[in-house]
């Protein structure tokens, strides 16, 4: 994103999660465009010690869990 859409939206929030989300929906309030899409692929932590308790971290300890119950099975 441009660094003006971002200063014009107030930047990202201050909020424990889902600040991503929540300045996307912004941008959009004020009439930016948004591309949402899965043909990009990124890299990312896979910290599951992660700051947002609702975050990516808390996805990847869920998805870990699931995996070692159907493991024990």
């Amino acid at each position: 994103m441009r660094a003006s859409a971002y200063l014009h939206a107030g930047g990202f929030p201050r909020q424990r999660s889902q600040e991503d989300r929540a300045l996307a929906a912004r941008l959009r309030r004020y009439g930016y465009r948004i591309t949402s899409t899965d043909t990009v692929r990124v890299l990312t932590s896979g910290r599951t010690e992660a700051r947002a308790p609702q975050g990516f971290g808390a996805y990847l300890l869920a998805l870990g869990m699931e995996s070692a119950v159907a493991f024990e099975r």
